[in-house]
């Protein structure tokens, strides 16, 4: 497979995270730059989706921290997106809350970060024992293959996280010598689901029980399931994925084992020294509509670092008593901890402080399928739509199986045209609004290469329209992808010929009066053979389009809608998700082309418009082309005094 990788960094991205920005994958938090392609991290929306490209750089200048109320701080670079909601008034909350990604740069206290509920919910009934043998073992007892998910066994895997470990190849806990009620439970649920018995070793000085079960078999599998040391304990996919109604016996075990409430008052806590588990109770909680509050205490003489899963407030501690089942009486006070805003899918955390940092090292972005976002411990934060259109265009290469020799791109000036370093392939660089003549006279003279021009709605509807419809009505053979995020990005947020109208921006303070252009449309009535249109936001779909487009004999137009996550507050991705939809089926008339590619505020549809295979190209009506290209006609043409020839020779 032809490797289309040049090895450089994008440094258009919009914005980085530093080292040790912990990030919600399927399998807990991991710092962003021990991530890799395909692991599976927490979208925007709340569901798992697969990185397809990691991205590191060097980063010299200021980074923002971002501190949110309950979550905590996140450390990224002045530029980049963040899911957040401006606060309309400095002393109430907002009566609205709708979101757009924002730069950190832009945001302010008060201001509200967007964390997702997690979405993603897979119910089990059981779950299969692996098996996980040494060649060690001796004969053990044999175990269920099968083990039900029921109530008990969920209420006595939380008791395991919180209180458990494995040493000797047994399953231990260790519960103060009071807590009998937790000793027989245990002990009765082993005999019940695994047909174990336990030893129990009572020690009064130290006030502490230990219950233990022999059976290295088991112990590997929970060891597997559940991580090793306490520092390390981990929930397991499939316990994070139950529904939330099975998951609240998993809460009372935790919080039974570990958990603490302060009968006084509306409070309770639970403390770890695992990283991991603290954000996955968190997310657990989540579920329950329960926003916790998250602390950190520091390391100090033989105390490591420590985590707080902490649930304050009248409303949260009440929905918490209950899954606890507990019977405390406290009547709601005023004062206290106001309740996080919250929906069915996400909860708005306000921005306590943003603090300007120096910063000089590197610095990670991750690019994410179909969501083009994930989650931070402290918010949803974006990658850019331009990566999505690289990506594509990439697979689409590769499907192609096109040789970098076969190939030419043509790169216009913008946000679009910074892609000319990122491809492995001869290219050109030309200048505002010109790339497609540049890409014509590419295809005249050697019209067995592809040509595949990249470029945004500004330089190519804007400065080269001329030239756009005038390659469209030749029907020249080449590849047009065009970036539409309806606004000049690299000049940092002026209107475009494909702004809405009423689309405010620093050279439309009183907003855009002139009505759109329409990329297809205009295509399609100039009669271009090939039309249509992408969104970035679906990465397999704008590759199948892309490699069709690429394919095609005479001039192909691939609209891609791109959102500009940093200065298009208006066209969103959300915006765009909630309008998008697949054409049924190309159009066999032009004019019914026209009227599905035209834009309306309901419907945006995606597909090929047209398609015709048998318009001849532009350069098939020339008759001293159909043998050889132009190159080929004038390889013999000696050069030799041309080269040689003095300056002052009239040669």
């Amino acid at each position: 497979m032809v490797n289309l990788d040049t090895g450089l960094f994008p440094t258009w991205c919009p914005g980085c995270l530093v080292p040790g920005e912990l990030i919600h994958t399927a399998n807990g938090v991991e710092p962003i730059e021990k991530l890799k392609i395909g692991d599976e991290v927490m979208s925007h929306l709340g569901k798992f989706q697969k990185i397809i490209k990691t991205y590191k750089h060097k980063h010299s200048g200021i980074t923002y921290q971002v501190t949110t109320k309950c979550f905590g701080t996140v450390s990224l670079t002045p530029e980049h997106p963040i899911l957040s909601v401006k606060r309309t008034h400095p002393e109430n909350n907002n009566k609205e809350f709708a979101s757009n990604w924002v730069r950190a740069d832009q945001l302010k206290k008060g201001d509200y970060i967007v964390f997702p509920i997690p979405k993603f919910v897979h119910d089990k009934k059981t779950i299969t024992l692996n098996r996980i043998k040494s060649s060690k073992d001796t004969r053990s007892r044999k175990l269920p293959t099968k083990i039900p998910l029921s109530s008990k066994i969920l209420y006595l895997f939380g008791l395991y996280i919180a209180e458990g470990w494995i040493h000797s190849r047994a399953i231990n806990f260790a519960f103060h010598l009071n807590e009998k009620k937790l000793h027989q439970t245990v002990l009765d649920t082993f005999k019940k689901v695994f047909n174990l018995e336990g030893s129990v070793k009572e020690f009064p000085k130290k006030s502490l029980v230990e219950i233990s079960f022999n059976h290295s078999v088991l112990a590997r599998q929970f060891l597997a399931w559940f991580k090793g040391g306490a520092n390390q304990k981990s929930i397991p996919q499939f316990l994070l994925s139950l529904p939330a109604k099975k998951q609240t016996h998993l809460i009372r075990g935790l919080w039974d084992g570990d958990g603490h409430v302060y009968k006084n008052r509306a409070k309770a806590s639970y403390k770890t020294i695992s990283v991991n588990l603290t954000h996955q109770l968190k997310l657990l909680l989540l579920r329950q509509e329960i926003v916790p509050t998250i602390s950190v205490d520091k390391a100090y003489g033989i105390h490591r670092r420590s985590y707080s899963v902490q649930v304050p407030g009248y409303d949260d501690f009440k929905k918490l008593s209950s899954i606890l089942r507990l019977k405390i009486d406290i009547k709601k006070r005023l004062g206290g901890k106001p309740p996080i805003i919250r929906n069915e899918s996400f909860i708005y955390l306000p921005v306590r402080k943003v603090q300007r940092k120096k910063y000089s090292g590197p610095v990670h972005n991750l690019e994410v399928e179909g969501d083009n976002s994930y989650v931070s411990t402290s918010g949803a934060l974006h990658n850019c739509g331009d990566f999505g259109i690289w990506a594509a265009l990439k697979g689409a290469l590769r499907q192609l199986n096109l040789e970098t020799h076969q190939f030419v791109m043509v790169y216009d000036i913008g946000c679009s045209g910074n892609m000319a370093s990122h491809i492995k392939a001869y290219g050109f660089h030309g200048l505002h609004g010109r790339a497609i003549p540049a890409a014509s006279g590419i295809k005249l003279a050697n019209h067995t290469q592809k040509v595949i021009v990249i470029g945004g709605d500004g330089g190519l509807l804007g400065e080269g329209m001329t030239h756009f419809i005038s390659a469209c009505r030749a029907n020249m053979d080449i590849t047009v992808i065009l970036h539409n995020n309806q606004v000049y990005g690299l000049t940092t947020g002026q209107s475009s010929p494909t702004s809405m109208k009423g689309t405010k921006g620093k050279a439309t303070p009183l907003g855009v009066v002139e009505t759109p252009v329409e990329p297809c449309a205009y295509a399609l009535l100039s009669g271009a053979s090939f039309v249509a249109r992408a969104f970035a936001g679906t990465i397999p779909e704008t590759t199948r389009i892309l490699a069709d487009a690429i394919s095609h004999k005479g001039f192909s137009l691939v609209e891609v809608l791109q959102p500009c996550v940093t200065f298009n507050r208006l066209n969103t991705y959300d915006w765009f998700r909630q309008r998008v939809k697949p054409l049924a089926q190309t159009p066999t008339d032009v004019y019914e082309a026209i009227g599905k590619a035209r834009w309306t505020d309901q419907d945006i549809y995606l597909g090929v418009f047209r398609k015709d295979e048998t318009a001849p190209a532009y350069h098939e009506t020339f008759e001293v082309l159909k043998d050889k290209t132009l190159i080929q006609h004038h390889e013999k043409r000696d050069l030799t005094n041309y080269i040689t020839a003095s300056p002052k020779s009239p040669q």
